[in-house]
């Protein structure tokens, strides 16, 4: 029991800077009772988007993020940190299509409040295509990583993600 208190509480302590960047984002929270889908629609919505991550899905980014959508990379791929609208978000999704194979997502975690819902993620995939100008490693690989998604007229409108590059880059022998 004390172990999975723990872990949620680090968890917690993970999540806190992106919810307070999400709270900087979003000053006016929705007036009490004021919804336009419920919390449960909310998490599927973001488990949706993440999925969107594995090699082999073709789901429609237009029916889950606004036209508008923001996407806070924290830490950008390429370096340093990068706001990124929805059409470089799906050119990421799709880098990352052509250099990993057998791409697998899972939710760990969800919390949601009012608009919105922060999931942890791990992500597992083998690196068989080009990837930020490094070759193919034939490496499996696997990261864990936060993402705080944001939602208004029923889709995701911002998302804050927080996730571990240094353990990508280690696992595919990218530092020395």
């Amino acid at each position: 029991m004390k172990k999975h208190v723990w872990a949620v509480f680090g968890v917690l302590l993970l999540l806190m800077p992106a919810f307070q960047l999400a709270a900087q984002g979003n000053p006016k929270p929705p007036e009490a009772g004021v919804m336009d889908m419920s919390i449960e629609e909310q998490k599927k919505l973001s488990r949706r988007s993440l999925e969107m991550w594995a090699s082999t899905n073709t789901d429609k980014p237009d029916e889950v993020f606004a036209a508008n959508y923001v996407n806070h990379q924290e830490p950008y791929a390429k370096g340093g940190v990068k706001p990124v609208d929805l059409e470089a978000w799906q050119d990421i999704v799709r880098t990352n299509h052509r250099a990993f194979s057998d791409f697998k997502v899972q939710v760990l975690m969800q919390i949601a409040e009012n608009d919105l819902v922060a999931s942890r993620w791990r992500f597992s995939a083998k690196h068989t295509g080009d990837y930020l100008g490094h070759p193919p490693t034939d490496r499996q690989v696997e990261w864990t990583g936060v993402q705080i998604d944001r939602f208004e007229n029923g889709k995701i409108v911002e998302s804050w993600v927080d996730w571990d590059k240094y353990r990508l880059f280690e696992e595919l022998g990218f530092l020395k």
